[in-house]
């Protein structure tokens, strides 16, 4: 296992194409961007984060729920994407059609390590967080992969999808 004084030197370094880095923060391999700083109010320590370039943790596997609730996915072990999913998340601003055209799979269950769930991953699950981030419904916290549920990302969660996080889980409340 990798310390974490490790993977913060890591972090730190120049990034090249194959740098270690890109596990942890997908798309920013090679960019000399850093990682924005945890906004005041964030809480660390949520279970929600990123799982590589897609949501994952309580909010992935409860989008993942309710999308399959709602008729947006599919079967629950194989999220595949309906019609009417496609709809509802272009209408949210998701670039469902570049996740459709892209050449990695549009939709994969993955295997939530920490909720023992799937939630959704592939291109379709890379272009929900790279929304939910530009959207500012979710902010990556500093270091690591957790995030941080905005105020108005939890309004849109609750009244959208019924998804009602707990105070620890957002920021602004």
């Amino acid at each position: 296992m990798v310390s974490r004084r490790l993977l913060g030197l890591l972090a730190r370094r120049p990034a090249g194409r194959d740098c270690a880095g890109s596990a942890r923060y997908p798309g920013r391999c090679g960019t000399g961007e850093r990682v924005p700083a945890q906004p005041p109010g964030a809480v660390s320590g949520s279970r929600t984060g990123f799982c590589y370039d897609h949501l994952a943790g309580r909010l992935g596997i409860a989008l993942a729920d309710a999308w399959t609730r709602q008729g947006w996915l599919g079967d629950r072990e194989v999220l595949t994407l309906s019609e009417a999913g496609a709809e509802g998340l272009r209408a949210i601003g998701v670039d469902v059609d570049g996740a459709v055209k892209s050449r990695r799979t549009t939709t994969l269950p993955c295997s939530d390590w920490t909720e023992r769930r799937p939630h959704l991953a592939g291109a379709l699950g890379a272009a929900v967080g790279s929304r939910f981030l530009e959207a500012r419904w979710v902010v990556r916290h500093r270091a690591g992969r957790g995030l941080a549920v905005t105020q108005p990302g939890h309004a849109l969660f609750r009244q959208a999808w019924g998804i009602d996080l707990t105070p620890t889980d957002r920021i602004g409340a």
